[in-house]
């Protein structure tokens, strides 16, 4: 096959020595660089700003990217650049920075692809979207982004899922420009300095994601997000917006067929009318955690299908529109309430869960459809594969990966850590290094650890404590594995900051919030400790070779989080959904020494499991430095301790001796099935009197916590203490908080003064969620100690 352009720099021998840039203009803007093939750095912007989902790239995550890796501008030899579907490229952000549509003498390109099919590809380019990044600065430039790749008159004639599974692909496999038809040159300069770069579609991105992180050989590919919802009545639309069947074979994937499934848009929208999230940011998530609470009495098995089943069946090709009205007609004609409908504190009842468990199940049972459609196309194509990898936000939809992995054909189903828009600067730079420069792919290595974070030196960790001398005290440890297992045993909340944090979205044991799974109050605090809404659930890690005895259901491994297992044991009521089901994550000892520190717990209790959640705060993304974790410590009343590097750190005149006896006099009052602590035998006038001792002391910490215990047992005296004490320290929600719930508990106390005297110092924002709290507080109070 003739190659043009080709730099005799770039010979076989020269191949195995590649230095690309990936970058991400889209949300979860994202930067990483791929020596090698070898995935050495990556930087989330999100991480860096401290906003969710942040937007384009800076200097500051380039250089870090950069800097990170070990290698120098001038040792870079092509750039990727992928972006969100119809969004442009704000490159202005970066200094000396800028795309052009021209060819570069070292650019590889095959003929008859994308730039011989549009050479004047500049009309093409999708509209500008002003404003995205939620700045006024009218500096920033930006460039047009290119969301119309290759395509063909059968795709744009579309098909359903059923005509989708009658499919022969054969003609398609071998031709060019298929094969090679969704990426397009440009020229890249940067500081001085013009590098080849390439545009590379946003789902081929998502699909070499997956399928070169799998290790597998061969494999189907499926993505899936929230896309744009096309006319697909328009002449130019374009029809694998929101996703595309391909098949992943050695290093090349082809792109078969667009799956006209709008599922991800759906389930953001049901999750934004049920209120969820106003932004649409984690409603997707919330959905899921929601979605047990009810009942998917709503789903009909005339919905399961795609766009053009939906223009068959109900004369729309609008899935989005169609089940929306749906849910919203069904819950007049059943009688529901709608007095609670999308009302937050509401949200557990059946008008809002109902329609999050039909929505739900919507999505497993169309996901289940086009899985079972793609593996009888391939089949049909004279392609047998038993492996199924996913792409894209709708992949971290954990029940639904379980079910294909359940009840398909595939028997592999594989789901990398970064499937959402975060990961697609890692599959740009793995699709051009893999399919478009042919490189193999290293047999017995996959290219990436899940820890791709900056990993923090002793010093850069002292000097982030020393910063916080007056706020935390640290003690350096021999060996923290241990002591943070026993803090878990004696049942304290802990943070654990290790090494370099995750890629994702999900807490994989180096920036987690990590508490003991057999006391069920752990539930509620953990929650209430990152200001979570008091029904979502919590994930367990467990150790890779006992997972089989706790759970099942699920692959035998599950490093990422993105499987839904059933929960065997009673023994783990703080991570067990309502359903009886847990979003399972398996550590082995590649995790570190997260892996230690469970197996020391398991040899502290017996069991081999602990609750991990992510380490931020409400709307936070997941700290990623020294100092943004001794910073949220130093802040949190609920968190006991924070082991970082070698040290193991607490609040300021944190006290355990108290709390300590308290604490070991309920562990031994109780054995690890026994959750029920209303004998436990310390009189609440007692925990009062004792709380009033440390407040004398100047120990407002133990108190609250002491406090806490008597108002766990309607003492209407600890709540009033408890909310004047927050008060003096100007946590004004909180002291609000607990004067919502002495008035729920005794309503009678006259408390409108301090109501008042305590609202007039708040916003109204503030105000709903102190109230909202109160209410969350109530719909899931236990007597359970909260030690």
């Amino acid at each position: 096959m003739e190659r043009r352009g080709v730099s005799s720099k770039y010979n076989k021998k020269s191949l195995c020595y590649m230095n690309i840039v990936g970058i991400n203009f889209g949300h979860d803007g994202s930067v990483c660089v791929l020596k090698d093939g070898i995935v050495c750095s990556y930087v989330s912007r999100e991480r860096q700003t401290r906003r969710k989902h942040a937007v384009a790239i800076t200097n500051d995550e380039l250089d870090l990217a950069l800097s990170r890796s070990g290698l120098m501008l001038e040792e870079i030899d092509f750039f990727t650049i992928t972006s969100t579907q119809s969004v442009q490229l704000l490159i202005g952000y970066i200094s000396d920075f800028d795309i052009r549509f021209e060819i570069h003498d070292r650019h590889k390109l095959t003929e008859n692809t994308l730039y011989d099919i549009y050479p004047d590809i500049v009309p093409q380019l999708s509209p500008r979207t002003n404003g995205l990044d939620g700045s006024s600065n009218k500096d920033i430039r930006d460039i047009r982004w290119l969301d119309q790749y290759i395509s063909s008159a059968r795709w744009d004639k579309g098909a359903t899922v059923q005509e989708i599974a009658r499919i022969d692909h054969t003609p398609l496999l071998n031709l060019v420009p298929f094969r090679y038809g969704f990426h397009y040159p440009v020229t890249v300069s940067y500081r001085g300095r013009t590098v080849p770069g390439y545009f590379i579609n946003h789902h081929i991105a998502h699909a070499a994601s997956s399928f070169f992180l799998s290790g597998f050989d061969e494999s189907a590919i499926i993505t899936q997000d929230g896309g744009v919802i096309p006319d697909l009545e328009e002449v130019h639309s374009i029809p694998y917006q929101s996703g595309m069947i391909f098949y992943g074979s050695s290093n090349t994937i082809i792109p078969l067929q667009p799956h006209y499934l709008y599922l991800g848009r759906m389930y953001e929208t049901i999750g934004v009318t049920l209120n969820l999230d106003k932004t649409g940011v984690g409603s997707a998530g919330k959905l899921m955690g929601l979605a047990p609470y009810g009942r998917p009495i709503f789903f009909q098995n005339d919905f399961v299908g795609n766009a053009y089943d939906y223009k068959k069946r109900f004369g729309i090709h609008n899935m989005i529109k169609v089940w929306k009205y749906h849910c919203l007609n069904s819950l007049q004609k059943l009688n529901y309430s709608l007095n609670s409908f999308s009302k937050t504190r509401y949200i557990t009842e059946q008008t809002n869960a109902d329609i999050a468990a039909s929505t739900q199940k919507l999505l497993e049972e169309c996901s289940i459809a086009i899985a079972k459609a793609s593996y009888s196309m391939l089949l049909n194509s004279g392609i047998s594969t038993k492996n199924l990898c996913l792409g894209g936000g709708s992949a971290l939809n954990c029940p639904t990966n379980t079910r294909l992995y359940n009840e398909t054909s595939f028997k592999s189903v594989f789901v990398d850590p970064s499937c959402s828009d975060d990961g697609i600067a890692i599959g740009s730079s793995l699709y051009l290094y893999h399919h478009l420069l042919h490189y193999p792919i290293r047999k017995g290595q996959l290219p990436f650890s899940q820890y791709l974070g900056k990993i923090y030196s002793d010093n850069e960790i002292l000097v982030a404590i020393q910063k916080f001398d007056q706020q935390v005290v640290s003690s350096k440890c021999s060996n923290t594995a241990s002591l943070a297992a026993d803090d878990l045993a004696q049942n304290r909340i802990i943070a654990w900051f290790e090494g370099g944090s995750e890629v994702g979205p999900r807490a994989l044991g180096h920036r987690s919030i990590l508490a003991n799974p057999t006391y069920v109050d752990n539930w509620k605090r953990v929650n209430m400790l990152k200001g979570r809404e008091w029904w979502r659930p919590f994930a367990p890690s467990v150790l890779e070779e006992d997972m089989q005895d706790w759970f099942d259901g699920v692959p035998g491994s599950s490093p990422y989080m993105l499987f839904t297992a059933r929960v065997k044991s009673r023994q783990l009521p703080a991570i067990t959904h309502i359903d009886g089901t847990a979003r399972v994550q398996t550590v082995s000892p590649e995790c570190g020494q997260f892996y230690r520190l469970i197996k020391a717990f398991k040899k502290h209790t017996g069991i081999p499991v602990v609750l991990n959640t992510s380490f931020n705060g409400p709307g936070e993304p997941i700290v990623e430095t020294p100092q943004q974790a001794i910073s949220f410590l130093a802040r949190s009343e609920l968190l006991d301790a924070l082991y970082i590097g070698e040290y193991r750190l607490t609040r300021a005149k944190f006290c355990h001796a108290g709390k300590d006896q308290l604490g070991r006099s309920v562990a031994t009052s109780k054995n690890s099935q026994d959750h029920d602590l209303q004998n436990f035998s310390v009189p609440i006038t007692t925990l009062c009197d004792l709380a009033i001792s440390k407040v004398s002391e100047g120990n407002h910490t133990d108190a609250i916590d002491l406090f806490i215990v008597a108002s766990n047992h309607d003492d209407a005296s600890a709540m009033f203490n408890l909310a004047m004490l927050y008060f003096r320290n100007n946590d004004f929600v909180q002291a609000l908080m607990w004067l919502n719930i002495l008035r729920i508990k005794v309503t009678n106390i006259p408390i409108e003064n301090k109501l008042n005297q305590i609202s007039s110092r708040m916003t109204a924002d503030q105000i709903i969620q102190a109230q909202e709290m109160a209410t969350n507080w109530k719909q899931y109070n236990s007597t359970s100690v909260i030690f």
